[in-house]
């Protein structure tokens, strides 16, 4: 079963789409949204173990240059509704 973190990411003005654009190449991260609010996107990685997470986040996601924050937290169930599609 793959380990699931929901990622809030807040960053430096005018640098969103150059970000996006860097997480885009990390394999890991499997959704980035635009959100509005403290945060600025939410990103949703996965990975084989927490080992692998802490791993990817600190040697891939950390060093990004325009990333003022980052608020993680572990998914640990999913509903799904009807109304998915």
């Amino acid at each position: 079963m793959k380990v699931k973190i929901l990622s809030f990411v807040k960053v430096e003005l005018g640098r969103t789409m150059e970000i996006v654009e860097k997480l885009q190449l990390i394999k890991n991260v499997k959704e980035i949204y635009y959100i509005t609010g403290e945060y600025d996107l939410v990103m949703k990685i996965e990975g084989e173990s927490s080992e692998e997470l802490q791993k990817i986040m600190m040697t891939q996601i950390d060093i990004i240059k325009g990333i003022k924050k980052l608020n993680s937290h572990l998914m640990v169930k999913r509903w799904m509704t009807d109304s998915e599609g």
